[in-house]
């Protein structure tokens, strides 16, 4: 099974400790000097046992301004009441630091436990393995150094080890240290926040025009719609127009090529002879059809290729005689544009 029933463990991996590992990366992450600043540890005021006072930039060897009476307090307890020890240890994260620190003061505490102050700081070395000084004192011994300064051990952080190599003080458990990490950390935390509103405010920043062109966009489209809407009415009665338009198109074009059957024959009564006569007449368009009976039907044809009205005059038969002597011709023939109009 991937994930262990009662347990924390997912593929070999304790989840438990994810917390312990983030926290330990952003600890290390911010002794870097472009991160630096987020470690935001605030001034401490450092009374050290020669009478002097220094001010430093949180538990470090690093001077800071000096800061105002409320900033934190720590008292630098003198070599000869501190025992150190140093330990190399493999890249362990901060809890099995702690652990491996605890038994390694509990094995070679020379002070009963319940007069111990003790307290532990890691660094990396090259290699990759971490440094662990550890720092050993009796509270009886510590109280007393306090009081022989005037010193009111309620207010006040102790830290020991501060002349040896490291790279600054180890500061013991039990005394004033909380309130100066709470204060890095609301600091911290504040910083933070602040800097998540700011994503926020600048990702709000370049979404907003974004959400006003698509405002627009659905403005308009509402506006279009309803303009649709509305002038509904009028497209259809221009498409109705514009269908009798069209309508109206046609019919003209067809009038203006359909021969007029009255003026076709009255101009044909005009060219045939008295002895003529049509039997048959059709009219499609500007084509003429007609067959009849005359004297002399190619005389008849020919004088109906000059009339300026016909054209394309052809028999598409051949004349014959009838039996009273007269010729039966068919004839076709195209009118001109324009000459059907014409009487």
């Amino acid at each position: 099974m991937a994930l262990e029933t009662g347990s924390l463990k997912l593929f070999g991996l304790d989840l438990s400790r994810a917390w312990s590992a983030f926290s330990a990366g952003w600890a290390d992450a911010v002794q870097w000097p472009p991160l630096a600043w987020l470690k935001l540890d605030p001034a401490v005021r450092l009374l050290r046992p020669d009478g002097t006072v220094e001010w430093r930039q949180g538990a470090s060897s690093v001077p800071a301004p000096a800061g105002n009476d409320a900033a934190p307090v720590a008292v630098l307890l003198p070599d000869d009441i501190v025992l150190c020890r140093e330990l190399l240890l493999p890249d362990l994260l901060p809890d099995d630091l702690a652990r491996a620190a605890a038994l390694e003061t509990e094995l070679n505490s020379p002070f009963p436990q319940d007069e111990l102050a003790w307290g532990m700081r890691a660094s990396i070395i090259e290699g990759g393995k971490r440094k662990l000084r550890i720092a050993l004192a009796s509270r009886k011994h510590v109280g007393a150094y306090l009081e022989s300064r005037g010193i009111d051990g309620g207010n006040v952080e102790i830290w020991a080890g501060d002349g040896d190599a490291g790279g600054g003080p180890v500061v013991l458990s039990g005394y004033r240290e909380l309130r100066r990490e709470q204060l890095c950390r609301r600091r911290r935390l504040g910083i933070i926040a602040a800097l998540g509103m700011l994503a926020v405010l600048l990702l709000v920043l370049a979404a907003t025009p974004w959400y006003i062109q698509r405002a627009r966009v659905f403005d308009a489209q509402a506006r279009y719609a309803s303009l649709e809407a509305a002038v509904a009415a009028v497209v259809a009665d221009r498409e109705a127009l514009l269908r009798s338009s069209a309508q109206l198109t046609a019919i003209g074009q067809h009038l203006r090529t359909e021969a007029d059957a009255l003026t076709v024959l009255a101009r044909l009564t005009a060219v045939l002879p008295d002895k003529a006569h049509l039997t048959r007449l059709e009219i499609n368009g500007a084509q003429v059809r007609f067959a009849g009976i005359a004297s002399n039907a190619a005389q008849l044809v020919e004088s109906l290729g000059g009339q300026d009205i016909f054209s394309d005059v052809r028999t598409p038969t051949a004349i014959s005689r009838t039996a009273d002597g007269r010729e039966s011709f068919t004839v076709e023939l195209n009118l001109r544009a324009g000459g059907a109009a014409q009487p």
